[in-house]
């Protein structure tokens, strides 16, 4: 049984240690996420083992106290025996110690064991704290490292964007690109006054001519009226008209 516990123990503190080793050289929160799931499952193998070590030694504790007890008892048969001043049962105390014998044989071998037993399961119990703080340890590495991973991934990708608006930037030049802009459309509205002032031309023609020439004299003529209904109300001549009147002819036969 000792042997089996012993194995065990090697067992897990060997892998215990391999993940140990291992995750030294990590360089990812998932890669040391993987490495605890699989010192979990070698710290449940150990509990497993702690288990059955403590098992074992309560076992060995009672078969013990039971040798113990009957040695004991045997002890005192033999004595009582040999001290009743009987000679004719001594016999009997030749077996008994026959049996003693043994007992004692029996109990030597169950005390070896107990001792080889509470020596494995302290032994185990001392790899299993062990292995309890590293699995706190490393929990709180993760916890750190997964922080420390977002913080990262966080200033990398604020980099990035900087870089990109930087680029973009350094190849603009907002101010002229205004200017550009505003000349642009400038031109387009000169050129589109001027393309109406073609096109209303081509569709009035010369009737247009000819209504701006009427509109103007028109002007004029109101301008003269006001000018002699203002030379009336003051008692003064009218002024004259700069156009002349137009002649009649007498024809004569």
């Amino acid at each position: 049984m000792a042997s089996i516990i012993e194995k065990i123990r090697v067992f897990v503190k060997a892998k215990a240690h391999k993940l140990l080793d291992a995750a030294i050289d990590m360089d990812s929160p998932e890669v040391l996420k993987q490495y605890i799931r699989e010192y979990e499952e070698a710290l449940s193998e150990m509990d497993s083992a702690r288990a059955t070590a403590k098992a074992d030694v309560n076992i060995a504790v009672r078969d013990v106290a039971a040798l113990e007890k009957q040695v004991k008892d045997t002890t005192r048969d033999i004595e009582t025996l040999l001290g009743d001043n009987d000679p004719n049962n001594d016999h009997f105390a030749l077996d008994l110690e026959n049996r003693l014998m043994g007992f004692e044989q029996d109990l030597q071998i169950q005390q070896d064991t107990l001792a080889a037993l509470r020596q494995a399961s302290a032994s185990l119990e001392d790899v299993g704290a062990r292995m309890r703080a590293k699995h706190r340890e490393m929990t709180k590495a993760l916890t750190r490292l997964a922080g420390m991973d977002r913080a990262a991934k966080a200033q990398e990708g604020a980099a990035a964007a900087l870089k990109a608006a930087g680029s973009v930037a350094a190849g603009v030049d907002a101010s002229a690109s205004v200017d550009n802009l505003q000349k642009r459309i400038e031109r387009r509205l000169e050129v589109a006054q001027e393309t109406l002032k073609q096109q209303s031309g081509a569709v009035f023609g010369a009737d247009g001519a000819a209504e701006a020439v009427a509109q103007s004299e028109a002007a004029r003529r109101i301008a003269e009226r006001r000018a002699k209904i203002a030379a009336a109300k003051n008692g003064s001549a009218p002024v004259a008209s700069a156009t002349p009147a137009p002649s009649s002819s007498t024809e004569t036969i």
